[in-house]
C-alpha cells in the first residue's frame, strides 16, 4: 500500500465521519428543538395556572363583576379589570402565536385555551373590556376575538319577554291605571 493509498482511504473515512456528524447535529437540533417547544407549552400552563387560580379565588373580583352588573364600577374597578383582562388575552394571544408557529406539537394546548377564550368572551364585562382595549392586541389576534365574539353573540338567545297574563287577569301595573 502505498502513501497516496492511505491517503485516498483517510479522505473517505474523513468523508464519512463527516456525514455522521452532521447527522448526529441535525438529530440533536431536532431533539432540541422539540425540547424547547414542551418547555415552552408547559410555561405557558404555569403562567396561565400562575395568575387564574388567584384571580378566581379573589373576592376583589366577584365584587367588581357584581358592581358592574348593577351599573357601579368604580374608576378603579374598570382599571383593575382592564389589567386582568389585558393579562388573560396576553396570554391567549401568546398560545395562538406558538400554536401557529408550531401546529403539530403545541395545537392541542390551544385547542384548550380557545375553549377558554370563547368561555371569557360570554361575559358582558370582558364584552366591554375588548370593545375598548382590542387595539392592543395582534391583528390576526383581533380578527380571531372578533370572531368568537360574533359567534357567541349570534348564539345568545334573546331576554325572555316578560309573562303575560292569562286572558282576564290583570297584573297589578295594569289594574292601577
Amino acid at each position: 500500500m502505498t502513501l497516496q493509498d492511505a491517503s485516498d482511504i483517510a479522505q473517505v473515512i474523513s468523508a464519512v465521519a463527516v456525514v455522521v456528524s452532521l447527522i448526529y447535529v441535525a438529530l440533536e437540533i431536532r431533539h432540541n428543538s422539540y425540547e424547547l417547544r414542551i418547555s415552552t407549552q408547559q410555561a405557558q400552563a404555569d403562567a396561565a395556572t400562575g395568575y387564574l387560580i388567584p384571580l378566581g379565588l379573589d373576592p376583589m373580583l366577584e365584587q367588581i363583576v357584581g358592581r358592574f352588573a348593577g351599573g357601579a364600577m368604580t374608576p378603579v374597578d374598570d382599571l383593575r379589570m382592564s389589567l386582568i383582562c389585558n393579562g388573560v388575552f396576553a396570554q391567549f394571544q401568546a398560545g395562538w402565536e406558538a400554536a401557529r408557529m408550531e401546529q403539530r406539537v403545541l395545537r392541542p394546548w390551544w385547542t384548550y385555551q380557545e375553549r377558554a377564550l370563547i368561555s371569557w368572551v360570554r361575559s358582558p364585562l370582558v364584552q366591554l373590556w375588548w370593545s375598548r382595549d382590542r387595539l392592543l392586541f395582534a391583528d390576526g389576534f383581533r380578527d380571531l376575538v372578533d370572531g368568537k365574539l360574533a359567534a357567541v353573540l349570534a348564539e345568545t338567545p334573546p331576554p325572555a319577554a316578560a309573562p303575560t297574563p292569562p286572558q282576564g287577569q290583570t297584573t297589578a301595573s295594569s289594574a292601577s291605571t
